[in-house]
């Protein structure tokens, strides 16, 4: 289980504590942002999870990799949404290579849990002091 602690800081913005990291997290649609929006964390949570399965299926498989980019796009939608994913790949792997390396990002543990139905249980906890 992984847990994350948000605090408010203002209308606009939140602190939100991971483990033992603090991270300051604002509106999209605040003109001037500095900070990142939840729909920028959820887009960099999957595009680093694809690229660290990849590196991990590339180091067991023996495919040396040389660098590679994971884009992440996000549109969210009324019912749900778009998520557009482009990897780029450094010149000179094989086709057999690549193919294994594009099909192993299906096993990226964020990317398995959008496509699956979620429970999302919303409580009021105990007042704060």
């Amino acid at each position: 289980m992984v847990k994350a602690k948000a605090f408010y800081r203002d209308a606009n913005a939140t602190e939100v504590a991971v483990g033992n990291r603090l991270i300051s997290v604002e509106r999209r649609d605040i003109e001037g942002r500095q900070e990142l929006c939840p729909w920028e964390l959820l887009a960099a949570s999957l595009a680093s999870c694809i690229t660290l399965t990849l590196a991990a299926v590339a180091a067991h498989k023996g495919i040396e990799v040389g660098g590679m980019e994971t884009e992440v796009e996000v549109e969210p939608g009324e019912e749900g949404g778009r998520v557009s994913v482009v990897l780029r790949l450094k010149e000179g792997l094989t086709k057999r290579e690549e193919k294994i390396l594009l099909n192993s990002a299906r096993y990226c543990e964020i990317g398995k849990f959008l496509e699956r139905p979620v429970s999302l249980e919303i409580i009021l906890g105990p007042p704060l002091p």
